[in-house]
């Protein structure tokens, strides 16, 4: 009888950029938030081989076990997060959390997390659809699609209304009771998570974070940063890589 593959016996993807990482985490998101677990099955399956394969790349990485499970526990944080904004169980999906480290810790083979990962997503989202008794509903979905899709550039309430076939109120009406934000907000979030996440994984300049955040200047991103975090951008960044130095308060 041949053995019941499983979803990590296919071929690991080559590791990716890290907008490609924040794009699938990002669909990931909205499939929980949905209610969707056959949408949320691809991004999860890409991310668990993006971690699988980067670690099989890393020679250190493969000798400490560790840095695998916390990246599988990372993920599973995110859909927590995503679930209990949905409308889950706060009590409930903190519980999941703890069984799901425990096992990530008693796990002998971290390489093993991802179909445990995988069925997680399944009760998250079942309780996400019981506890919030609605998804995010079809024009809602695609709205969020659009704003990924240009967060870069100059997304527009107006456009999004189009390529739903809704007008600008109603869907500006519908995202907000939806998302808890409107559509403005939910783009300035988007994009400020981006930049928090640049600063944070990569040593790209401030200028290039703020340009891949969809910023159009470094002044502007700056100012909006520092209204947002307290922190300049580079402030920002040391504090993160070296949490137990004060920020040097240089200029960003």
């Amino acid at each position: 009888m041949k053995a019941k593959k499983s979803i990590m016996d296919l071929p690991p993807m080559r590791e990716c950029h890290i907008m490609d990482r924040l794009r699938m985490e990002a669909e990931l998101d909205m499939a929980v938030r949905a209610g969707s677990f056959e949408q949320g099955r691809k991004p999860l399956k890409e991310l668990i081989d993006y971690i699988y394969s980067a670690t099989r790349e890393s020679p250190d990485v493969v000798h400490h076990p560790d840095i695998t499970r916390l990246r599988i526990a990372e993920i599973m944080g995110l859909m927590a997060r995503t679930a209990v904004f949905a409308g889950a169980v706060p009590e409930e999906v903190a519980a999941m959390v703890n069984d799901f480290q425990h096992v990530c810790l008693v796990s002998p083979d971290p390489f093993s997390l991802g179909d445990e990962l995988m069925r997680q997503l399944h009760w998250l989202v079942d309780m996400v659809n019981r506890c919030s008794g609605q998804s995010v509903s079809n024009p809602v979905a695609k709205t969020l699609q659009y704003i990924w899709a240009s967060y870069r550039f100059k997304p527009s309430l107006a456009e999004a209304a189009k390529l739903t076939g809704h007008n600008a109120s109603y869907l500006s009406t519908r995202f907000r009771k939806e998302t808890g934000l409107t559509f403005s907000a939910y783009v300035e979030r988007l994009r400020m998570d981006l930049a928090r996440r640049l600063l944070r994984e990569t040593d790209l300049s401030i200028l290039n974070v703020a340009l891949e955040s969809g910023f159009q200047s470094q002044q502007y991103f700056s100012r909006v940063f520092h209204s947002e975090t307290g922190m300049t951008p580079k402030e920002y960044r040391n504090w993160t890589k070296h949490p137990s130095i004060a920020s040097d308060g240089g200029a960003a």
